[in-house]
């Protein structure tokens, strides 16, 4: 119902001759609100709404959510292993799970707008943070990194990377000009928000990230910034990789001293699936929201 980058539907509709429109949802975004279906149905159009509303909303919710909400659909992903550990100390044991979860986890990637870590996984891990999976190359999301102090190392793989594939980097808006100027430099982009006890807050980083359009986020990484968004209830689906071997004390506990079941009860989150990834098993958890 309103001149964006094409003129409204409504009218291309109405000078095709369509004699009935069936629709899911109708738009949440305040240019539109129904205004389209009100013209339809001025001109004698028939309109049905809410034919498959749930499965729609499944569909867009990250849309819905960033309209609605002013946030991004929030997923977590987590690889753990059987007693809950999210990583071990162990350097000739970088991964947890197998080639099929990993590639798994690539195509998470692959369906998001943005990535987010932590700068604790850009020390131990060094990452790039794009889907290497082969014809999925071109839908690598945004790559964004929660680095209060700004200890990202300028030689890593995602600084040294940005002019190709762009890098966010939200870091406290305390941090000195002369430590910016550098990541700039190399084409990182900086924004720059208030802290909360020594961290930032994460609501406000979702919030800026939906003002630019994006619809899903994807966070991986360690334990830091799980926690931070179970504290900040901020989780709208939940994704765990859980490998058949155990690492007792030579691993970092996911959740503290909390159990993964007290976690996902916390939350309200919901069961969707289980699925065996190779040697792995993925479980799927949602949580149910107003849209």
């Amino acid at each position: 119902a309103h001149h964006g980058q094409t003129p409204p539907c409504a009218e291309a509709l109405i000078k095709a001759g369509i004699a009935r429109v069936v629709c899911a949802l109708s738009d949440p975004d305040t240019r539109v609100k129904g205004q389209g279906l009100e013209i339809l149905r001025a001109r004698g159009i028939s309109v049905k709404l809410g034919v498959a509303a749930d499965e729609a909303r499944q569909v867009l919710h990250g849309y819905l959510s960033r309209k609605i909400h002013g946030k991004p659909h929030v997923q977590l992903k987590l690889a753990i292993s059987s007693d809950e550990m999210l990583a071990t100390n162990d350097p000739d044991k970088r991964w947890i799970t197998g080639t099929l979860a990993r590639d798994r986890g690539h195509l998470m990637r692959a369906c998001s707008d943005a990535i987010v870590v932590g700068v604790g996984t850009v020390l131990s891990d060094d990452p790039e943070l794009t889907c290497r999976l082969s014809g999925l190359e071109n839908r690598s999301p945004l790559r964004v990194v929660i680095d209060t102090n700004l200890r990202t190392p300028l030689n890593s793989r995602l600084v040294t990377s940005a002019k190709q594939t762009t890098l966010v980097i939200a870091c406290s808006e305390k941090t000195q000009q002369d430590k910016q100027r550098p990541f700039e430099e190399n084409g990182v982009e900086l924004l720059k928000f208030a802290c909360r006890s020594g961290h930032l807050d994460l609501t406000a980083v979702l919030a800026k990230l939906a003002a630019r359009g994006i619809n899903r986020v994807l966070f991986e990484g360690g334990a830091q910034i799980a926690n931070s968004l179970v504290k900040d209830g901020l989780i709208d689906e939940f994704a765990i990789f859980k490998a058949p071997a155990r690492i007792g004390n030579k691993g970092y506990p996911a959740f503290a001293s909390k159990p993964l079941k007290q976690i996902i009860d916390e939350l309200s989150l919901v069961e969707d699936y289980k699925l065996t990834v190779g040697p792995d098993e993925l479980s799927l958890y949602h949580r149910r929201h107003l849209t």
